[in-house]
């Protein structure tokens, strides 16, 4: 099957290459059936989606497959999609959705989605100190992943989508379907059991 051409837009970014366009000019190009556009949205979110659904769920092999499959929902999902929020927002809502899915596949199997052993499996991705709280050391990474893989579920997911999805806590309201004040708190409250597993200076959960 051919790959179908991308499709121009108007006004003073008509034909600029799928690159260089952004989250949304490539949506709308998605929507009219592009491969293209949505090959470069695919490449700037699988990384990113991969480190968030690996450390929500320590199995870094359930990642990739969490993430392949909400980039498909997207495609399959193109003509519905309607410029409302970013992009970026409505691929971790999917990613998010599908890890919390799984997790309760994988509880009435009758095993913890994050046992103590599984955290390992993340230890291959890039962690760096601005990765999840700017001011934890690199040198302290695995204490990180396994203090993160500690807190509750609601806390993890609203300290990845803060840190590592760099997302405002409106849209992390929006993602998680709480209000602003609950997100706040969750992030709030995660850094402080963050460090006070891990230990370091003070972080900017604000």
């Amino acid at each position: 099957m051919p790959v179908p051409k991308v499709v121009p837009l108007g006004g003073p970014r008509a034909g600029a290459a799928p690159t260089q366009r952004t989250d949304e000019e490539l949506m709308l190009l998605v929507r009219a059936g592009s491969r293209d556009a949505m090959a470069v949205l695919a490449e700037r979110y699988v990384g990113p989606l991969t480190s968030f659904c690996a450390k929500l769920t320590g199995d870094l092999g359930a990642a990739e497959d969490i993430v392949q499959e909400a980039l498909l929902r997207l495609w399959t999902r193109r003509a519905d999609w309607q410029p409302r929020g970013r992009v970026g927002g409505l691929l971790y809502t999917a990613a998010r959705n599908l890890c919390r899915n799984r997790a309760r596949d994988t509880r009435r199997r009758g095993r913890w989605l994050l046992p103590a052993a599984g955290v390992i499996a993340v230890e291959g991705l890039r962690v760096t100190a601005g990765d999840i709280d700017p001011v934890l050391s690199r040198e302290r990474r695995r204490d990180v992943l396994r203090a993160l893989a500690d807190l509750p579920e609601a806390m993890r997911e609203a300290l990845l989508l803060r840190f590592d999805g760099e997302m405002s806590y409106e849209e992390i309201a929006r993602v998680v379907g709480a209000n602003e004040s609950t997100v706040r708190s969750r992030v709030h409250f995660a850094l402080l059991r963050m460090r006070a597993t891990v230990g370091g200076e003070e972080a900017d959960g604000r």
